[in-house]
Formats: structure tokens, sequence, C-alpha cells
């Protein structure tokens, strides 16, 4: 289910739709924060703002913060309209400094999708950055710089309330299993194979226990060949499918992730092969929902990559 915020994201995917924003007077709301820095360089002072900025859209269900677009507070209404765009320069390299440092911002950390670059020209390099952040599943987000635990109402950043604080952690009665992709850990092997880890995170209070996780390759014929390593293949019992299947028994801690085995891709050769394997994860977990999702995985010659597709419960 697409949330308000996700929607406010793909809705801003071009330069026109951020012109659009400024020209139709649209002010900062509860899903929409505007943000225009002086230089692309990230300093202690804006990491700090961009924890409160985590933690709030997060325990608030989520939102959007759109760097490169100044407002201008309006007396009689007391709004903050965006006023105009002001272009930061060296854009991609900015957005990919704030999806470096996400996830040294908070506890537990965000899972944020990476920021979208809009530039008016493919040639510029001064551009717009938007950021999505969704709403948190689980425990109360925490900024780690000040302590503070946010949320968003109306236009501002507030403090949490305690009682509020208090309901949170005591509705996060379920763990909230899902699966991490490190590039840190992605390696490509002599022979030019790429193993990619499998990696489990838990973001709720409660200890996940009894996890099953099936990987399933939805495109195995873009692969000369997938080795599994730890995991169980269960393709013969899944006709017509490249599936694999892991079993956790230690308990999964909020903070301590585990890898639970890899998959070796080594993609087929050609003048125009897409290096890309498309992946359907489903977690099992004692007390949580079901989970699946859609991962697309870039394996290229300039790096590794993965774009998620879906998120969606069983049941």
């Amino acid at each position: 289910m697409t949330t308000s915020a996700q929607a406010l994201f793909e809705s801003l995917s071009t330069w026109q739709s951020i012109e659009d924003l400024v020209s139709t007077g649209e002010a900062e709301s509860q899903l929409l924060e505007c943000k225009a820095p002086h230089s692309p360089i990230l300093d202690k002072g804006f990491k700090a703002q961009l924890g409160t900025i985590l933690s709030g859209f997060a325990n608030a269900g989520g939102g959007v913060v759109v760097f490169g677009v100044s407002t201008s507070n309006k007396l009689h209404s007391g709004l903050d309209v965006l006023a105009q765009i002001e272009p930061i320069a060296e854009c991609t390299k900015f957005a990919q400094r704030i999806d470096r440092i996400l996830a040294t911002l908070t506890t537990p950390v965000v899972p944020c999708p990476p920021v979208r670059v809009l530039k008016k020209s493919s040639k510029d390099s001064k551009g717009v950055a938007v950021l999505l952040v969704p709403g948190t599943s689980g425990d109360p987000v925490q900024s780690i710089d000040d302590k503070r635990i946010c949320i968003r109402v109306g236009a501002e950043f507030v403090d949490m309330p305690y009682p509020m604080i208090k309901r949170m952690f005591a509705g996060s009665e379920a763990p909230d299993i899902a699966p991490i992709f490190d590039d840190r850990l992605v390696t490509r092997e002599s022979n030019g194979a790429w193993r990619v880890p499998l990696i489990l995170g838990n973001s709720a209070s409660r200890a996940g226990r009894d996890i099953d996780v099936t990987v399933t390759v939805e495109n195995p014929d873009a692969c000369s060949s997938i080795i599994a390593q730890h995991l169980a293949d269960i393709s013969d019992i899944n006709p017509g499918e490249k599936t694999f299947s892991a079993h956790q028994d230690r308990p999964l801690h909020r903070g301590f992730n585990v890898v639970i085995g890899a998959l070796v891709f080594e993609m087929k050769k050609g003048v125009r092969a897409k290096r890309v394997v498309t992946l359907a994860i489903t977690v099992y977990c004692s007390g949580m929902r079901a989970r699946r999702w859609r991962m697309r995985v870039q394996l290229a010659k300039k790096g590794f990559s993965v774009k998620k597709l879906l998120d969606e419960y069983l049941y």
C-alpha cells in the first residue's frame, strides 16, 4: 500500500514538478520540508538537523525533504511558502554524501531509498535533491546527535510527548525483520562473478525468533551460473523457480544484523546483456506478519546497486 509520503515522493520526479510546487505557492506541510543549504558540504550542524528531520518524519508516518528550495514565511498565514529554487552545486555528490551518512544519524536506522537528483538539464552539475523518509513500523526513531525523539506536527518538528513515546514502545510488540544489502560487503571475484551477502536486520525492540527466509531469483536466465552459499536450494520442490531458503536459529536483536548466506552471480556476457537480477525475498518470523520484498539488483562494471520494487505483507 502506497503511503501519502511515497505518493508525494513519486510525484516529484522531474525538474518541472519542483517548478510547479514553487509556482503554485505550495507551503511546507505535514509531509513536505524544504531546505536550501548554502554549500554541498555536510557539516556538523547540517547532520544534526537532518537527524531531527529523519526522527520527526519517521515517527509521524513519513515525509519528503527537498534540498535546493528556499521558503518565505507569510505573516498573515504563518505558513512557510516555497519561494524559489536555489540549485545545489555538485548535486549528485551532495546526494551521495547524504546516502552515506543516513545510517549514522538515528537509532534505529531509517531505511530511506537513495536520494533522487533532479536537474534542469542533464549537462548541469547543479540541481535539487529529494529524500523520502518512510514511516517507522517499530520503535520510535531517535536522533543520535541530540538524543531527541521528534515528531512532525503540521510544518514543524517537535519533541514527542512522553505518553506518545510510551504508547509507541508498548505497541511495538512484533519483530520487524527485513533484508539488508550492504555494498561494502559485496565483492567481485576473479572470474567476474558477484558475491552478494544476504543480511537480516531487526528494527524493533522485540527479538525475532524462528526466522525462515526464501529468496527467489526471478530472472535466472540473465545469469550463466548462480551459486548459493549457506543457503538451501529448494528449486526442486518449487517447479519453474530458482529458489533458496535459510533458517535462523538464534534470536535476532535490534542493532545486531546477521549474514544468513550469500548468492554468487556470474552474469551472461554479451554486447547488450542486462546485468540485472530481480530477487523476491520473503521473511517468516514468529510473532511477525510474513513480509515480501522485490529487489532490482544491478551488477555492472560501474558497481553494485539495489532498488526496492515492492514491500508488502502476505496477509
